[in-house]
């Protein structure tokens, strides 16, 4: 499949404040932010220059992290390279675990991208459907069929997203 790199299929805008209050939780941040990025290098086999902001995020969010408050202006030259260094190997690091996850999802990305192009906004229950392997989405069939089979209320989107969430993990 050939796709254009005009940059925004594989976008991420965020919005809510964040709430960094792990290691862990600063590696998922950083990701969040790289793996448009990332998307775009696996389906387009480069990335544009669109939305380059959130790459410069992902280095400063590594950046607070790692220099913890500390002035890079007062540090020696070789104190700083050394701290620096260790932002992009961190940065770096995020990448190829994102180019591993995301690569082996490229079908996905391919169904994905496609639906993006065609309708630019897509709902977290269609974002499920259109990127879960066939085993998880026969997981999520059976617990609707569950769920429809012994409840009396309806069946909402928010059930259903719920339901997918809880598969997915």
């Amino acid at each position: 499949k050939n796709y254009t790199l005009d940059g925004g299929v594989f976008s991420f805008n965020q919005h809510d404040t964040l709430s960094i209050e792990s290691h862990t939780d600063l590696i998922a941040e950083c990701k969040t932010l790289l793996a448009p990025h990332i998307a775009e290098e696996i389906i387009c086999g480069e990335r544009s220059a669109f939305n380059n902001d959130n790459n410069q995020k992902a280095v400063e969010l590594l950046e607070k992290h790692i220099l913890q408050g500390v002035k890079v202006e007062s540090l020696s030259r070789e104190r700083k390279d050394l701290l620096l260094d260790q932002v992009f190997d961190l940065k770096n690091q995020c990448e190829d675990e994102l180019r591993e996850i995301l690569g082996n999802r490229k079908e996905q990305l391919d169904k994905l991208s496609e639906a993006l192009i065609k309708r630019s906004i897509l709902g977290q229950g269609e974002l499920m459907l259109l990127v879960l392997t066939a085993e998880e989405k026969e997981k999520l069939l059976a617990s609707i069929r569950e769920m429809m089979s012994n409840s009396q209320q309806p069946i909402t989107t928010a059930n259903l997203d719920q339901q997918a969430e809880a598969i997915v993990g």
